[in-house]
């Protein structure tokens, strides 16, 4: 299996550190972001990381060169004007229709949430922490009666929902085309504000595909938009 990470962003929350310093790249627990994914992708056996990039771009291709799991960079030429979505949609080539799992640059994870992903089956699941108190800004998901994802969008119903999506999913090959087939959609339409989890969300209430969430509520993971989400996550995985 492969996966994708997608490091494109300036990290605009976290300036004075991105002026210089991609996202990624910044240290949590004495070791840069992205070392955390790659570290546990490397002990759960996946073959190769594709690392999307945009800002800074050259620190992180002379980063993905120090490491012992292949990393293939692909550079977003649309990251500072089009959302992730995009990002997303650049790695398809280099994906080659396989079944992979994605995450996002700022997020900091322990292998035991990897794993759970992995051993999950569905043709899109969906990491999910069901213990954040749900608002306006956290990506949500709302499940029907048989388990299966029907929205995924900041905009639903905190009330109707029943967790947080967290920035890792896993995508079957199955799925692949018709994946990429609606991010292309939103490209066309000029949704250039839009997320990847947009085109879940479309899928999901499209209906007639098997999105799961896959509950790791508890399992070591941080995602990190500001100076204080990183003081959090330097707390949770110092040493």
């Amino acid at each position: 299996m492969k996966a994708v990470i997608l490091a494109a962003g300036v990290g605009s929350r976290l300036k004075p550190l991105t002026d210089h310093t991609p996202k990624g790249l910044v240290p949590v627990g004495g070791k840069p972001i992205l070392a955390h994914s790659l570290d546990a992708f490397y002990r759960s056996g996946v073959k190769e990381v594709i690392l999307v990039t945009g800002h800074l771009h050259e620190q992180v291709e002379a980063f993905a060169r120090e490491q012992p799991l292949p990393c293939r960079c692909v550079y977003n030429p649309r990251y500072d004007t089009a959302n992730n979505y995009y990002s997303l949609l650049v790695a398809e080539q280099a994906l080659g229709g396989e079944s992979f799992i994605k995450v996002d640059s700022d997020l900091v994870f322990r292998p035991a949430a990897l794993a759970r992903m992995l051993s999950a089956e569905a043709e899109l699941c969906i990491a999910c922490d069901t213990s954040v108190a749900l608002g306006e800004e956290e990506m949500k998901l709302q499940v029907g009666d048989d388990g299966r994802v029907v929205g995924c969008s900041k905009s639903l119903d905190p009330a109707a929902c029943i967790g947080e999506s967290i920035g890792m999913e896993k995508i079957d090959q199955a799925l692949f085309p018709t994946l990429f087939d609606e991010l292309r959609a939103m490209d066309a339409e000029g949704f250039t504000d839009g997320y990847y989890e947009d085109a879940y969300h479309r899928l999901a209430q499209r209906g007639g595909h098997d999105i799961r969430p896959v509950d790791v509520t508890g399992l070591a993971r941080s995602e990190i938009d500001d100076a204080d989400d990183l003081a959090r996550a330097e707390e949770l995985f110092r040493g």
